[in-house]
């Protein structure tokens, strides 16, 4: 046996006398003559005993090569999953490029032909107007100053006035009453509670540029003196913040309420770091409501904390992340995600029943837009031709 390749199974010591008794693991079964002549001059019995022993070897083999292909294909799988044919956010993918699913229109880039641009015309009233007046004749030189004008040339310059904080000063007036001697005093606007703060436009400003424009609190500071000339320190922006967030705990309760009270709802979930600790981001929302909270869990813990899954009873609309299902309410799938995952079928399977229900999804989403935009709606027959379709797929 020296010499053999070490992943051969072997099959030693095979006389009259020993019957499979050293059997290696490997790739390949490797009998000599001599072996088998041996095994011939044992009998009937040990030739049986023989190739069951093989057989055992092979199935065991079998299914070792079924359990590996399974592991191989699911980590093919896991590797070729990206934003575009899965649940997957963007973020998670690779440098490779992804195949979008938009189809080309055919049309060039930038504006379209018969399309309606805007020009920017001029204004009926103008906010300030500057005359530039006519001093002397360029012919002969003689003083125009007192002269009577005959008419203008007009052009306009849309730009944005010069910007800088502005130090609203309040006074209120203390008086003393010649009848009783009393001292009076007036009061101040319930907005001046202090004897030096900031105003609600200033904080709002930057309220906005931080958290709806996403400019972080360094930026945020270096934007107010670039254009404002005055300086923010960060304690205070965030202390502009916490005042905001308090000020919005009733509205926040009452996007809560009627999201409750909606019929359809839509959840999503994505992951954000707070503190450099793996959050989640959650949203649940309509066409006019949007409700986001961060929390630690991504699973039925943060549903449950925010309060609304629980006593829902309409239809959520989700990606199916099993934890959405174990509230009571009713349940609907998003065609956005069926589509990815359709596209990772087609693309990686090679099923094109996958590919003609992707196409039959888009065209219903095409069809009903179509009905929106002259305010109708799909009759029954319609319906039914849509779904006889997806149940033929």
């Amino acid at each position: 046996m020296e010499g053999r390749n070490s992943r051969q199974i072997l099959i030693e010591g095979i006389n009259p006398s020993n019957s499979l008794s050293s059997i290696q693991s490997g790739i390949t079964i490797s009998l000599s003559r001599e072996e088998i002549l041996a095994l011939y001059e044992e009998g009937p019995e040990a030739i049986i005993a023989s190739i069951q022993t093989l057989c055992a070897i092979i199935n065991k083999q079998a299914a070792r090569i079924v359990e590996l292909e399974e592991r191989i294909k699911s980590l093919e799988d896991h590797i070729n999953k990206n934003s575009r044919n899965s649940s997957k956010p963007p973020s998670t993918d690779t440098f490779r490029k992804i195949k979008s699913q938009r189809k080309p229109s055919g049309r060039p880039v930038g504006g379209q032909k018969g399309h309606k641009g805007r020009t920017l015309e001029m204004a009926e009233k103008p906010d300030h107007e500057i005359v530039h007046p006519v001093t002397k004749c360029e012919s002969c030189g003689r003083s125009l100053c007192d002269e009577k004008t005959a008419s203008y040339e007009r052009r306009q310059i849309f730009d944005l006035p010069p910007i800088k904080v502005e130090v609203f000063e309040h006074q209120a007036e203390i008086k003393i009453c010649p009848n009783c001697g009393c001292l009076n005093k007036a009061t101040f606007p319930k907005e001046v509670a202090h004897s030096v703060q900031y105003g609600t436009r200033l904080k709002s400003v930057a309220t906005y540029l931080n958290q709806y424009q996403l400019v972080p609190l360094d930026r945020l500071n270096e934007t107010f003196v670039d254009l404002f000339g005055h300086h923010l320190s960060q304690s205070t922006l965030i202390d502009i913040n916490r005042a905001c967030y308090n000020i919005l705990e009733p509205v926040e309760e009452a996007i809560k309420q009627q999201l409750i009270a909606v019929p359809v709802i839509c959840l999503d979930e994505t992951g954000m770091r707070i503190e450099g600790k793996r959050n989640w981001s959650h949203v649940v929302s309509t066409e006019n409501l949007t409700y986001y909270a961060a929390h630690p869990h991504r699973g039925s813990k943060a549903n449950e904390d925010m309060g609304i899954l629980p006593v829902y009873r309409g239809t959520a609309m989700h990606d199916g992340w099993f934890s959405y299902f174990k509230f009571k309410c009713k349940h609907a799938l998003c065609n956005a995600h069926h589509i990815r995952d359709l596209s990772f079928i087609h693309e990686e399977d090679k099923q094109n029943w996958a590919k003609d229900l992707i196409d039959h999804l888009i065209n219903i989403k095409a069809i009903v837009d179509l009905r929106k935009t002259i305010d109708s709606k799909l009759d029954l027959a319609e319906i039914k031709d849509f779904e006889d379709r997806y149940d033929q797929i």
